[in-house]
């Protein structure tokens, strides 16, 4: 049976086209339920919790089954101590799951997906960190974080996952195309193309692709294609001036091509 064309996403000619919510309208427009809205709300989380509170979003696969929703992680910094807890995950189409402290499934509410828009986003956000126990987080503890990995690189992790959920709402779950940042799914491949790779440290990596890989340390290094130091890093080339469309528009030719041209 012949693959179902990818349905494209429209944006209107005067939006902000590298901005997440324009994406995030755009993509419900489109009609098609994927995974557009669990990335969403990542980012949403990303924006809010991974600086200040180490609080990481991450893609979940399962062997056989491929993606299946967003994690959200309390990473091990000096602050928590050195085990990684997971509060839950949004599911596939972007269900809320809160997971016991054992880290097996717990109960789960329906993120209705139609609607949402404008104010109603940040109350949907509101209601979204409440269930997961997370609306009590900030700020009381973030001077505690100010030497930890994700405090002093927050803004360059917070931009690529952005940069992430951005190209997932233009490329529907069926595609080829797609962004994983599941730690252990990417081991192998970060220890080959990242010199300064260390087994057990906090670095994430963010692995776009297509019909080629374009690989993403979390400070916004490019490491494939490489070799590493070649090119100006993501967050690097953000802050020379250049537009999110334009980066945006650089990694799909990317994962097209298997070049940056940035």
């Amino acid at each position: 049976m012949p693959k179902e064309k990818e349905k494209p996403l429209y944006l209107p000619k005067n939006a902000n086209k590298g901005d997440l919510i324009t994406h995030f309208k755009a993509y419900q427009r489109r009609g098609v339920e994927d995974w557009g809205l669990a990335w969403y709300q990542a980012a949403e989380v990303a924006d809010r919790l991974y600086t200040s509170q180490g609080v990481q979003p991450r893609s979940l696969s399962h062997d056989g089954l491929g993606y299946y929703g967003i994690g959200l992680h309390q990473l091990p910094c000096a602050c928590m101590g050195g085990r990684e807890t997971m509060y839950g995950r949004f599911t596939m189409m972007g269900n809320w799951q809160r997971w016991n402290a054992q880290g097996g499934p717990g109960d789960m509410r329906c993120a209705c997906e139609e609607g949402l828009g404008g104010l109603c986003l940040k109350v949907h956000m509101f209601d979204c960190l409440e269930y997961f126990g997370l609306d009590g987080l900030y700020p009381d503890t973030t001077h505690l974080h100010l030497t930890c990995r994700h405090m002093i690189n927050g803004p360059a992790f917070c931009f690529l996952f952005r940069l992430a959920a951005m190209f997932c709402m233009r490329h529907g779950l069926g595609s080829n195309k797609g962004v994983s940042n599941e730690q252990w799914a990417l081991r192998r491949l970060a220890s080959e193309h990242d010199p300064e790779y260390r087994e057990g440290s906090e670095v994430n990596y963010f692995l776009f692709y297509g019909r080629h890989q374009f690989l993403l340390r979390d400070d916004g290094n490019i490491l494939l294609p490489g070799p590493f130091g070649e090119h100006y890093g993501l967050w690097e080339t953000y802050l020379m001036g250049f537009s999110v469309e334009s980066i945006l528009d650089s990694i799909e030719y990317a994962v097209n091509s298997g070049k940056w041209i940035l």
